[in-house]
């Protein structure tokens, strides 16, 4: 996961230096950085979906390369911002694949 891929080379990064506090925070900060849209896509997954999400699904139902950016985002949801959580991002985006396909 990619949090025990932060983790991990945090600890080895630091050797033989003490684990005090502010490498803890660091390394949380660093954790955060690419844990905190990952936990809001997973969130916003958990929940009704918003109008817009519901017109962008419909979409990708129809356009493959919109279906195709869905699928692939699984693997790391960061990039699903901003379009995910702005009604306007996801318009934009849909107009763009509509236009290509």
């Amino acid at each position: 996961s990619k949090c025990t891929k932060i983790y991990q080379d945090a600890i080895l990064e630091r050797g033989d230096k003490p684990f005090d506090e502010a490498w803890m925070q660091e390394t949380f900060n660093n954790y955060w950085d690419v844990a905190e849209q990952i936990t809001l896509w997973t969130n916003t997954m958990l929940s009704p979906p918003p109008p817009h999400i519901l017109k962008f699904l419909g979409a990708a139902s129809k356009i493959p390369s919109l279906a195709k950016l869905f699928a692939n985002n699984f693997n790391d949801p960061r990039d699903n911002f901003p379009w995910w959580i702005d009604p306007e991002k996801t318009e934009e985006l849909i107009e763009q694949h509509s236009m290509a396909s």
